[in-house]
């Protein structure tokens, strides 16, 4: 199965003329945050090869954005940093489909059928992505819960949630009182039209996604210490204060937090380090 995997990939990536996403840097230059200073994506790479985890944020409908996640996770495999796959796109319920789609036993149709069963995007903005992690034998890991959960949660609170949805949360969850955090996902409420009375509730499905993320993160980590996890999500979820805080309150491993320019959200004249390390300058 490894010797048609290889084949595929050279058949597939390899060929003069094919489109891959990963061919280009998909962004001309990085922000530093820590200093200030515009470096090279060599450079980025350079700094993030050690990291445990690695959160590269999207606008989901951005396509420049998948190009700039696949052109990072292709530099550091081409650097033999072994590498896993962190998906927003898949519920950890879906793990068993992606462990077959990866080990080359699933067959593409049944797989995108998977995909569309988990994420609402179409496939071909992520078909680059997922194949490359098939074909360069790169685990893929699920880390979001169903989406019945949160949207429970945002309307009626964690009350609304019945026992059986309660058991796919991590237990013993607490939500911190954190102003700054609660500043900004304001910021995020008030761009979805939510009214007034409901942004506590919008508060906490936020939290419990970005917790059960994390949560599943972190359980990867434990069994797999030797790999770095790059973890696809969109910049609500990458961004410091989302997924990499809950993991830095419960453990002790190195993030790299890299976030795309987003014009009237996130902008280099803008962003500071308590929104990420690195900002992707188109």
């Amino acid at each position: 199965m490894k010797i048609l995997r290889l084949l595929l990939f050279v058949v597939v990536f390899l060929m003069p003329g094919f489109s891959n996403a990963g061919d280009s840097t998909a962004f001309e230059s990085v922000l530093r945050l820590s200093d200030g200073r515009i470096i090279t994506a060599k450079q980025m790479i350079e700094d993030i090869k050690r990291s445990s985890v690695i959160f590269v944020g999207e606008t989901h409908d951005n396509l420049q954005h998948h190009k700039a996640q696949l052109s990072i996770i292709k530099a550091l495999n081409a650097m033999h940093v072994p590498v896993a796959i962190g998906l927003e796109m898949f519920r950890a319920t879906s793990q068993k489909e992606l462990d077959q789609w990866v080990d080359g036993a699933m067959p593409m149709g049944d797989f995108v059928q998977v995909y569309h069963d988990n994420w609402a995007m179409p496939w071909p903005w992520y078909m680059n992505i997922l194949q490359y992690a098939r074909f360069s034998d790169i685990p893929l890991l699920g880390l979001n819960i169903p989406g019945e959960i949160t949207e429970k949660v945002s309307k009626n609170g964690m009350g609304a949630l019945t026992p059986n949805e309660l058991k796919q949360l991590p237990s013993g969850m607490t939500f911190e009182d954190d102003e700054k955090d609660r500043v900004s996902l304001r910021k995020i409420y008030e761009a979805h039209g939510k009214n007034d009375a409901t942004f506590d509730n919008f508060y906490k499905a936020q939290k419990v996604w970005d917790k059960t993320m994390a949560y599943h993160l972190m359980n990867y980590l434990k069994k797999n210490p030797s790999r770095s996890v790059v973890v696809l999500a969109g910049v609500d979820h990458a961004r410091k204060r989302g997924i990499p805080e809950e993991i830095r309150r419960q453990a002790m491993y190195r993030l790299a937090v890299i976030l795309p320019e987003v014009p009237g959200r996130l902008e280099r004249t803008s962003a500071t380090i308590e929104d990420a390390d690195y900002l992707l300058l188109e």
